[in-house]
């Protein structure tokens, strides 16, 4: 009923993940590029940053060479600010400080361009989740054409005659509800969601204050040029505490900015999911697109999104057992990936998948780092195509029993091996069994 509307989100998202990563990866290329080029005419920031920490070079013996290199003195300037933090600066005399101006304009318009990547980006991930909401609208009352906060609406005769039509003029009160819920704020569009469509929204409480700053700061870059106000500041969720002060100039780091991705990831998908759930309790489709999100996140070692996904799965009794029982071990091992096991390691040990595929429980006993009994389960769980040597080599919940040398020796005596695969397992830093096991055991 959603599938394309949240396929194209998370699709957005994951292609705003790789535009920020070839872009960043591009331009610190360039930064050190830059770096090495001006390198000699940087020298007099290395003697300023040395004042501030004597630790670092160089010494004065260092500044003596600087000043023969420049064959010009280098002056210090050393001021404090209104907080009485220390500013250090340098003076360079004739053709010396404008080399090292230059050079340094140069660099630091290689470093604001980072600073303007993770600004825009932050910029973008609102505006899709923005677009993502008004596409659920859309769809949700295309879907209930009987919706009272629609079928009811009156239009002025001025308004039919210039829309023509009956359908065109539902589009345009859809079109209507959408913009007024959209011209609030995040919180607008939750309301909207929770008591409009009766959605519980449980999920949200992990980071609904988080989604409100991120849209605030989002607020901050387009309409106050970065700059902290008093605007951002009283809006945030009480008892949430800023990083920045007023008038301080905000910035986006590399971090932030994938933990929003998460953030606006995990909150959307999960609000498309339950209204879809809502209308259609039996759709295998939102079933395989939960079960390939959370795979997929814990796979890329975002561990924590893939097991609010794989939750969520486990707690909706209108899918099949199959799809749940694969957010189990999910949901088990992104846990046991973030060092959570023991949370859960009772219900792992109780779990029973004696009706399910042996690869199911040839995942419990590996999870459970039972490598003998999963190995005695391996050859025949190949051997029936309950699981593929492929699977075996690439799904995370294998990462650490891959690494067992016996691993190897069943694998080779399947015929079902190729050449490929079994170079990929011999290349692994394979280790002693019982040392090995010893290791994953104090680990966990």
């Amino acid at each position: 009923m959603y599938t394309k509307q949240i396929k194209n989100y998370v699709e957005n998202l994951s292609e705003l993940r790789d535009f920020v990563e070839s872009v960043s990866s591009f331009l610190t290329k360039a930064t050190n590029d830059e770096l090495e080029h001006s390198i000699g005419d940087l020298f007099p920031f290395v003697l300023a940053l040395s004042k501030l920490n004597p630790e670092l070079p160089p010494n004065d013996k260092g500044v003596q060479l600087l000043n023969k290199l420049y064959g010009e003195d280098i002056t210090l300037v050393v001021n404090k600010d209104s907080k009485g933090n220390t500013q250090i600066g340098f003076k360079c005399k004739g053709q010396a400080g404008k080399r090292s101006s230059d050079a340094f304009s140069r660099f630091h318009r290689t470093l604001n361009r980072n600073r303007k990547l993770y600004n825009t980006a932050l910029i973008s991930l609102v505006s899709s989740a923005e677009w993502f909401v008004s596409q659920l609208i859309h769809e949700y009352y295309e879907k209930n054409r009987d919706a009272s906060d629609i079928k009811d609406k009156m239009l002025s005769l001025g308004d039919l005659f210039q829309i023509g039509n009956i359908e065109d003029a539902r589009k345009f009160l859809i079109d209507k509800k959408a913009e007024s819920i959209l011209r609030g704020d995040v919180l607008d569009w939750i309301g909207f969601f929770k008591k409009d469509l009766h959605l519980s929204m449980s999920y949200l409480e992990l980071v609904e204050n988080d989604l409100l700053e991120i849209c605030k700061r989002r607020n901050v870059l387009v309409h106050n040029g970065g700059v902290v106000n008093s605007i951002y500041l009283n809006s945030l969720p009480k008892g949430y505490k800023s990083e920045f002060s007023l008038n301080e100039v905000i910035t986006i780091s590399e971090q932030y900015l994938e933990q929003s991705i998460c953030c606006f990831e995990l909150a959307f998908v999960l609000i498309g999911m339950e209204l879809w759930k809502n209308q259609e309790p039996k759709s295998e489709s939102r079933g395989n697109i939960l079960t390939e999100l959370a795979f997929s996140h814990i796979k890329a070692g975002r561990y924590k999104v893939g097991e609010q996904f794989a939750f969520f799965i486990l707690n909706d009794r209108k899918l099949n057992s199959t799809f749940r029982s694969i957010a189990a071990l999910n949901y088990w091992q992104a846990l046991k990936w973030q060092n959570r096991f023991s949370e859960i390691e009772k219900q792992v040990q109780e779990a029973d998948f004696s009706d399910k595929e042996l690869k199911f429980e040839l995942g419990r006993q590996v999870l459970l780092n039972n490598f003998d009994k999963a190995l005695k389960l391996l050859p025949q769980a190949i051997k029936n195509e309950s699981i593929s040597v492929e699977a075996i080599l690439n799904w995370p919940i294998f990462k650490e029993f891959r690494l067992d040398n016996r691993v190897l020796k069943i694998i080779k005596k399947q015929p079902e091996a190729k050449p490929a695969e079994l170079n990929k397992l011999k290349s692994l830093p394979l280790k002693n069994t019982k040392v090995a096991r010893k290791k994953i055991s104090n680990r966990v």
